[in-house]
């Protein structure tokens, strides 16, 4: 009635397009009200027809038979066809449900007479052949029609009146609507002794509208008694399709209620829609935070960032559609709270956890912050021991020299204005005062030693540092009055072809260039008494350039036994290249091979040194230890020379 009103409001004040557009929506709502009132008799008759079905095979409970099973599966499909809501479909089964069971109950009395449909009583097509509407509609649905059709027939009777009286013409000229043909009624089916099986069922009989009688006429205006609608016939399975679609319904909403909410910075606040549709695939849900699209789906999960506090409210809306029917919304208003972020720390120096001190000298610390929360001042709060010292902008600090003999705690803490904080600590230790290193392992551990002429003699001592590492030590090895000689390790290897007694020492280096106390040998060199076969001469030593300097047997030893078997079994190729015993373009590929021995050594044997001035050559077989492994090498001949700055190297 509001749309009439409406429409009639429209018409007064001459807006004739706005009246043509609800006139149109009235007679689509009154063909959409029709059609629904023919679903709704169809599902009235088929209900019905259930309750006679179902009444009937409780008066024939102890029947048995064919006939008994047939009826129970008709009932069986009538019950899944009216889920289904194919009512149609499912009012033949029940009806065929029906005959069944009054033959069974014929049978019962009159076993020898054959069961025909005519001796069934009055059965819904019967009824449905005497009236235009075979099934009675209840009472509450006979109240409600009148009054739906009434107001739909009062807005129809006054754009027809309109019409008529020239105030409302359509341009096109309304076809005259004819009645429609009757149908004649068809009489019901004779049922055989042995029914038809269920999926055979034929279509029902079409059903017949009853046309609803014009309203009333107003006295204003003359209108024409409305012809009857056409007779509705319905097939017998209307797909969904061709139903209108009806606007999805908002069953669900998370979170409730129609407040204000709230969620802090960095938090979630999770949403949630539910709706309803016949066709609920058809359903599009999309989530949108102050107007720009977020997602799609029906859960959708906000978390705002920590610069999205503030006064303003954020609005979340839900939109659901479908692809017939104007979308519907459900909005919520949130208000995003600040959450205060504490301070980070970017850099400290020194670095955070044990500090070590230097004896007579102040200590720095320095600390830098930031805040997240960019307005904020930071406050710095310093502390020793537990109590606090300073307090400000200062971001440096220092320990007096004063305090450098004992271990402190060091700490410092970082406000914001909301309290939030973040601190570093320090434990400062002094560091303990240079210590030489100290030999704590000789061998051999005799101190006068006694060996053949020619024949190496191998030492070996292990110095340590306290607090320190035993590889940041190097050696310094003397024989007689010569210039000592340094060594990574703790070998040396004596060798002398000369008789005599000769002194040797060691001492222990530091790495703060401290030494340790000298350890001590006196070595004689006894002449070899028995006659043993010598190797070949060496050649003749090459012409010498007059110097000055005299390269002895043992300095040249000491180079064998130092310079280059250290270089091997440190693996140096850069000194062996120096050397001259391989090429710089094989350096890179010796270094690999030798990279890959888990363990590997270098001694002597046969060696002979002939000397004479500044220059010497040593003859040697070279042994290497490779895992374990003795390798001999060819004999090999090489010719030292000694400068005038004392230097000895290889001739080439």
């Amino acid at each position: 009635m509001s749309l009439v009103h409406e429409t009639e409001q429209a018409l007064v004040y001459e807006k004739f397009d706005e009246a043509r557009e609800r006139f149109e929506r009235v007679t689509a709502r009154w063909q959409q009200i029709r059609q629904e009132a023919g679903v709704a008799q169809q599902k009235q008759e088929a209900e019905v027809a259930k309750a006679r079905a179902y009444e009937l095979r409780e008066q024939t409970r102890t029947g048995k038979g064919k006939q008994k099973k047939q009826a129970e599966k008709a009932i069986t499909a009538g019950d899944q066809l009216l889920q289904q809501r194919r009512y149609p479909q499912a009012r033949v089964s029940y009806e065929e449900a029906f005959s069944l069971l009054s033959a069974l109950s014929s049978q019962g009395t009159q076993e020898d007479e054959p069961t025909l449909i005519e001796e069934i009583p009055k059965s819904v097509e019967e009824r449905s052949e005497a009236s235009p509407v075979p099934v009675t509609v209840p009472s509450a649905s006979r109240q409600s029609t009148p009054v739906v059709a009434g107001a739909v027939a009062l807005a129809v009777a006054a754009a027809v009146g309109l019409y008529f009286s020239g105030v409302f013409r359509p341009s096109k000229q309304v076809a005259k609507v004819e009645p429609p043909p009757q149908v004649e009624p068809q009489p019901p089916p004779k049922v055989n002794p042995v029914p038809p099986k269920i999926e055979s069922v034929p279509p029902p009989p079409p059903v017949k509208v009853e046309p609803e009688p014009p309203p009333p006429t107003p006295p204003a205006v003359k209108v024409e008694p409305e012809p009857p609608p056409p007779p509705k016939t319905v097939e017998p399975e209307l797909p969904k399709s061709e139903l209108p679609l009806q606007p999805p319904k908002l069953t669900q909403a998370k979170p409730d209620g129609a407040g204000e909410l709230t969620v802090a910075e960095g938090k979630q606040l999770a949403f949630l829609v539910e709706a309803q549709s016949a066709q609920p695939q058809s359903l599009k849900f999309a989530w949108f935070l102050d107007g720009k699209k977020q997602t799609d789906g029906k859960k959708w999960t906000y978390q705002p960032g920590y610069d999205d506090g503030g006064d303003q409210v954020r609005a979340v809306k839900a939109v659901i559609s479908d692809s017939k029917n104007a979308p519907i919304e459900k909005n919520w208003s949130v208000r995003v709270q600040d959450t205060p972020r504490p301070p980070v720390i970017t850099s400290a120096s020194p670095k955070a956890g044990a500090v070590q001190m230097k004896a007579g000298e102040e200590q720095s610390f320095t600390i830098q912050a930031s805040d997240p929360d960019k307005e904020d001042r930071l406050v710095y709060v310093w502390s020793l021991d537990g109590e606090e010292v300073d307090r400000g902008d200062n971001r440096n600090w220092k320990l007096p020299a004063s305090m450098s003999d004992v271990s402190h705690a060091v700490q410092v803490q970082v406000l914001d204005k909301a309290g939030k904080s973040v601190q570093v600590a320090w434990n400062v230790t002094p560091k303990a005062l240079a210590v030489p290193p100290r030999i704590i392992d000789v061998d051999p551990s005799d101190t006068s030693l006694t060996v053949d002429a020619g024949k190496p003699l191998d030492l070996t001592v292990t110095a340590e540092v306290v607090g320190g590492a035993k590889k940041e030590l190097s050696y310094l090895w003397s024989v007689n009055d010569a210039r000592p000689q340094r060594t990574d390790s703790g070998r040396f290897r004596f060798a002398e072809a000369k008789p005599g007694s000769y002194q040797l020492s060691v001492i222990a280096v530091g790495p703060d260039g401290l030494q340790s106390a000298a350890k001590r040998w006196t070595v004689e060199v006894k002449a070899i008494e028995v006659a043993r076969p010598q190797p070949p001469s060496p050649p003749p030593l090459p012409k010498s350039d007059p110097s000055p300097v005299a390269l002895s047997q043992q300095e040249a030893m000491n180079w064998l036994e130092t310079t280059y078997r250290q270089a091997w079994e440190n693996k140096n190729t850069d000194v062996l290249v120096q050397l001259g015993e391989i090429s710089a373009q094989d350096a890179a590929k010796l270094r690999g091979i030798l990279d890959g021995y888990k363990s590997y050594r270098v001694s002597f044997k046969d060696v002979t040194v002939r000397s004479e001035g500044n220059r010497a050559v040593v003859r040697f077989t070279r042994l290497d230890t490779i895992d374990g492994k003795i390798l001999t090498l060819p004999s090999k001949e090489v010719t030292l020379e000694k400068s005038e700055g004392g230097r000895i190297a290889r001739r080439r």
